[in-house]
């Protein structure tokens, strides 16, 4: 009996969850693509010829997949599959003092983000704090190569963190939703031309908003500002290997609700 009882209850509980957050459902439950255009900021560092501040600017397309999921007892899953390709022209080289000089013009990625939804104030408002974890190109950003022939950029990164996300339900129609991870990314190229793996810190915000205009079609936009925090020397025998520092840009994505 106390069996059956605990059983009643455990469905009680999972359908009065599954009612509570069913109007977010219809925003999070998606598939989507997305293009944007991001701007990469990258430095070469501190020494007595190149100034903390020589940095160099390059712009890149950006093609998006994402699959978003909010379960009826509140998990909410996301997977995000990236790349960045076809980097613009890139401003003078503090090194070489040429226009363009070498550098990676694509970069890849494969992240995932695992939380719980409390879902509050009727419906309008949902916070998820979440796990991340991914496998990205260049430690997820740009990653120059240095001036210097033979030292080539880093191959990938594990990536491993935690974050929250808000989101705002103003009606069937729109939704707001700010977003903020902290992650570590463990590079695993090794030491490549005297170059130590360039593991980092980042810190990326993200702003953006959905609009259901019409039944299983949905419109998203997004901005995205990224700060990477290198924690290992960037220095080789024979100059030094440009780094990132932060990006920032915005993308518009078209979807499928279900």
């Amino acid at each position: 009996m106390r069996k059956i009882s605990f059983i009643s209850l455990s469905s009680l509980s999972i359908i009065a969850n599954a009612m509570s957050n069913n109007l977010f459902q219809e925003f999070d439950n998606r598939a989507s693509i997305g293009y944007g255009i991001q701007q990469n900021t990258s430095g070469y560092g501190t020494s007595a010829t190149v100034p903390v501040n020589s940095w160099v600017y390059s712009t890149s397309n950006v093609l998006n997949f994402e699959v978003e999921h909010l379960m009826n007892v509140g998990v909410w899953i996301d997977v995000n599959a990236n790349m960045a390709f076809g980097a613009g022209p890139v401003n003078a080289n503090p090194v070489t003092g040429s226009n363009g000089g070498t550098y990676q013009s694509s970069a890849y990625g494969l992240n995932g983000k695992v939380g719980y939804a409390f879902t509050m104030a009727n419906q309008h408002l949902q916070i998820t704090p979440y796990a991340a974890l991914g496998i990205n190109s260049m430690a997820g950003s740009i990653q120059y190569i240095s001036a210097t022939p033979g030292v080539a950029a880093n191959s990938f990164a594990y990536l491993g963190g935690a974050g929250g996300r808000i989101e705002y339900r103003i009606n069937h129609a729109i939704l707001l939703f700010a977003d903020q991870l902290f992650a570590y990314n463990w590079d695993q190229s090794g030491p490549i031309g005297g170059v130590m793996p360039q593991n980092m810190i980042t810190l990326t915000s993200t702003l953006g908003a959905k609009f259901n205009l019409a039944p299983n079609f949905q419109l998203g936009v997004q901005g995205v500002y990224s700060n990477f925090q290198p924690l290992a020397s960037n220095k080789t025998s024979a100059g030094f290997m440009m780094q990132p520092q932060w990006s920032v840009g915005g993308l518009v994505s078209l979807g499928i609700t279900y």
